[in-house]
């Protein structure tokens, strides 16, 4: 029997406290997304995993609702969520015509776009994110973030140092091309990206920086030929 981890034990040593969640988009007809189905609860239930894993562990108990591989479990669907993306990625581009793209956002943590087409015509292009979800910014903001794919996962960790006040985007990154505020559910925000920033053959990701959600909440963008 595995003992449960000593409470003064980070979430990084436990291993236990990496970003849970399940997502996956097809591209469809017209080069319009479309997201897969999706088993009900199961980004439910990794992130219970994983809170009801933190609680007992700060107790010095093992998880009582889960078996003693509760561990086990949790890796596996951190593994699953890996997957997905990675097949998320290679979802159809939606081809944003008009310079602007409106992207939606959930309290399952996820994005309804995974691929973005920038025309080379576009001098600006408008990113707009919609929450479609009922929860709070506290308890489940979502923002969009874009970066090269390259700096995407240090640009994200020093959004988290930054905190709420920042929008959790540190201050003057540049690394950090284009980003909105932060929103909570049924709200909506955008921002102009400056095409000029974009170089073609450079893969981008946009993502949420909220605590917990860029390593799931992601998409790719690029410049069109």
């Amino acid at each position: 029997m595995e003992p449960a981890p000593p409470a003064s034990a980070n979430a990084a040593d436990r291993g236990w406290g990496a970003p849970c969640g399940l997502i996956g988009v097809k591209g469809g007809a017209a080069n319009r997304p479309r997201v897969v189905a999706r088993t009900p609860n199961k980004a439910d239930f990794v992130r219970d995993c994983f809170q009801n894993a933190d609680r007992s562990s700060a107790a010095g108990v093992a998880p009582s609702f889960l078996p003693l591989d509760a561990k086990d479990v949790c890796v596996k669907k951190i593994c699953t969520t890996v997957a997905l993306l990675a097949l998320g990625s290679l979802a159809t581009p939606v081809l944003a015509a008009d310079c602007a793209v409106t992207i939606e956002g959930n309290d399952q943590m996820q994005f309804n776009i995974k691929s973005v087409e920038v025309p080379k015509s576009c001098t600006s292009f408008t990113m707009t994110l919609k929450h479609t979800g009922k929860m709070s910014k506290s308890t489940m903001g979502h923002n969009i973030v874009l970066a090269t794919t390259a700096d995407t996962n240090a640009a994200a960790a020093d959004g988290l140092k930054a905190g709420a006040a920042n929008e959790y985007v540190k201050p003057g990154d540049a690394r950090v091309l284009a980003f909105t505020k932060m929103i909570g559910g049924g709200e909506t925000t955008s921002v102009n990206l400056d095409v000029a920033k974009l170089k073609a053959g450079t893969e981008y990701t946009y993502f949420c920086s909220f605590p917990g959600h860029s390593f799931i909440m992601r998409g790719v963008l690029k410049l069109g030929s």
